[in-house]
């Protein structure tokens, strides 16, 4: 389900990545609260919920839409 969660930074889940089982494993990094919107970063190559940069949005030609 992983290519369904949109970007946020910071994140709202953290991901693991098991090359050895081929999958993905994703994680909590807070309190969700119901019907909150599951999100990954996308920027993360560590799996975690914050990064410093937006280098994948760069490498794709893309802005990010800030609310």
């Amino acid at each position: 389900y992983g290519s369904l969660y949109n970007h946020n930074n910071p994140a709202n889940m953290r991901f693991e990545a098991n090359g050895q089982e081929d999958i993905m494993y994703y994680f909590a990094a807070q309190d969700i609260m119901k019907d909150e919107e599951l999100t990954v970063n996308y920027n993360a190559s560590n799996g975690q919920p914050v990064s410093e940069n937006d280098n994948w949005f760069k490498m794709q030609g893309i802005t990010p839409i800030v609310d």
